[in-house]
């Protein structure tokens, strides 16, 4: 799936901080609690031709695995359209030094083409994709992701609505004292 449709169950992207304590390379993507978490990418004229190189090697070489090749497999997934890489890049997941968004994504679309990968395989991303698969078919995570972005977002809703729930509850704890005494009249 795209970034932009991960974000309708509320899928968060985030980027990944280096860290001394903390080692991961560029493949080393995380998805947990909702949250994403990719290293940054930094993208230059340069880049398609190595990434295109690395890609030949492990299709070429398949006993030094397809790592490389499963990472932009779900990257060119991931950025499919001009508004996913503009999501990305806001996020500072992806800082690119082409001329537009369009590029990016049509060069990660040429990176991903004829390549051969087999999807029903042992590929590294494989429970990450299953993962974020079930989060996005989660029917609870979508209503909450509604939920928060159409009526949360502003703090004056959420203390609006939660007022909401205490009358609520107020009420239905009224009439139940009412039917008692009804039921039971005081002597």
């Amino acid at each position: 799936r795209r970034a932009a449709q991960y974000l309708e169950p509320g899928i968060r992207f985030k980027r990944r901080e280096y860290d001394k304590l903390d080692h991961h390379s560029l493949l080393d993507i995380r998805f947990r609690d909702g949250e994403m978490d990719v290293p940054c990418l930094v993208i230059d004229e340069h880049t398609g031709s190595l990434f295109r190189n690395l890609i030949a090697f492990e299709q070429t070489c398949p006993q030094f695995g397809d790592n490389f090749t499963a990472y932009i497999v779900f990257l060119s997934q991931l950025i499919s359209m001009p508004e996913d890489v503009t999501l990305l890049a806001q996020r500072e997941i992806i800082v690119h030094h082409l001329d537009s968004d369009d590029k990016l994504s049509d060069l990660f679309t040429m990176l991903s083409k004829d390549v051969v990968f087999d999807f029903n395989g042992n590929y590294y991303l494989k429970s990450l994709c299953q993962t974020m698969e079930a989060h996005y078919q989660s029917r609870i995570n979508r209503w909450m992701a509604w939920l928060w972005l159409n009526h949360f977002r502003n703090p004056w809703l959420a203390v609006g609505a939660f007022a909401t729930v205490i009358v609520l509850v107020c009420t239905i704890v009224q009439t139940v004292y009412g039917i008692l005494a009804y039921v039971n009249p005081p002597e």
